[in-house]
């Protein structure tokens, strides 16, 4: 018995060691696969929620401001006042995604007025600076009344200019209103409920011009340039990463023909990008692999935002559940940090994707243009 023990003995480690390793490279298979799905799926909504949302929507893609170039003369619109002219064509309720960040923060707040006496503690002994915040909030979600910025926009008609003066004394009054609305909630619910109010009026603002935009009234053009002075006021956050970003900052007109007439005299304008990055893929030689290394890397910087703004909001549910009492402040470190994090990430997304791959591709396609003309008429001087 114990000598065919000694002999089985043996054959049961060596079919030990084998299971053990059966199941690690099992578990390496499932983990790898895991971070392979959520590795798609943080690139799905990466180009779902900024390429297809933001950009397209309130920016702009940029081929469509290259054409929107070539269509204006220099002398009628700047690129600065192109680019400004196009993201105003927006509406309201996309405007309203420059607030992102900020509900971001206004939710973190509200997290921690009920998750840390702390916080509650400090507003109530900070009330003065809780009170400045909230000026600064107002100014994020409603701007300012203006009287300067209509008059960048001049019309023939002589009644705009006492429309837009009578908008910004509305606005004055709205203000007012929001201003008494807010004190009472102070007083009833406190902070935190006076903070969730303000996203929550401008997404009814928002869903009021969506209403809108189906009714006869709002082709009027009191209508049209109510809600245009709104957008007017609104603070863009996004349309100021986007200008230190150099997204506006748009090639001459003469590379864009160029670039343009490479695609050929039958491309469409939705095909205008594809048709040109066909040309750089087929004939820009070299050129061809520094615009895909531009296009992985405003890809993987895309990602990285949108895998921040994920990792905000697992703290944020995490924080919700348990609340670390010890460690107040490095939540608001962490939380604040992450949301400074993700607006750097976008802002240099939008640089490597309008100034460099955009641009590159565009300029690569006039160069294979001239270059294939040269060869066609090599008298030409």
């Amino acid at each position: 018995m114990l000598r065919r023990l000694l002999e089985i003995g043996p054959f049961l480690h060596t079919a030990s060691t084998s299971l053990e390793f059966f199941l690690a490279l099992l578990l390496f298979v499932v983990v790898f696969t895991v971070i392979y799905v959520v590795g798609q799926m943080i690139n799905g909504l990466s180009a779902l929620l900024l390429d297809r949302l933001l950009v397209k929507k309130l920016l702009k893609y940029p081929f469509d401001l290259y054409q929107r170039r070539a269509a204006t003369p220099p002398d009628v619109a700047d690129d600065r006042t192109l680019f400004r002219n196009l993201v105003l064509e927006s509406s309201y309720l996309i405007y309203c995604l420059n607030l992102i960040p900020i509900v971001f923060l206004e939710l973190i707040a509200t997290l921690f007025a009920t998750r840390g006496e702390l916080f509650s503690a400090w507003v109530r002994t900070h009330e003065a600076i809780a009170a400045v915040v909230l000026l600064v909030l107002f100014y994020i979600h409603f701007g300012v009344p203006t009287f300067r910025k209509p008059s960048r926009y001049p019309e023939s008609d002589h009644r705009a200019v006492t429309h837009y003066q009578e908008f910004a004394h509305y606005h004055i009054v709205f203000l007012a209103v929001v201003c008494f609305i807010e004190f009472s909630l102070i007083v009833t619910l406190g902070w935190i409920g006076a903070v969730l109010v303000l996203p929550a009026l401008n997404i009814a603002i928002g869903l009021w011009e969506r209403a809108m935009r189906r009714q006869e009234e709002y082709r009027s053009p009191y209508a049209r340039r109510f809600f245009f002075y709104l957008r007017l006021s609104f603070t863009n956050a996004i349309y100021f990463a986007a200008k230190l970003a150099g997204y506006g900052d748009i090639p001459s007109s003469a590379i864009i023909s160029d670039a343009r007439a490479t695609a050929g005299p039958a491309c469409g304008d939705k095909d205008f990008f594809w048709m040109t990055y066909l040309a750089v893929q087929n004939h820009g030689g070299a050129a061809s692999q520094t615009a895909y290394h531009f296009l992985a890397a405003y890809g993987m910087v895309r990602n990285l935002c949108n895998a921040t703004a994920m990792v905000l909001v697992a703290a944020f549910a995490a924080f919700w559940v348990r609340w670390p009492a010890e460690h107040g402040a490095a939540v608001v470190i962490w939380c604040v940090g992450l949301c400074f994090l993700m607006y750097a990430l976008f802002a240099r997304y939008l640089y490597l994707y309008a100034s460099y791959f955009s641009k590159y591709v565009l300029r690569v396609a006039a160069h294979v243009y001239r270059g294939t003309r040269r060869l066609t008429s090599p008298d030409e001087s």
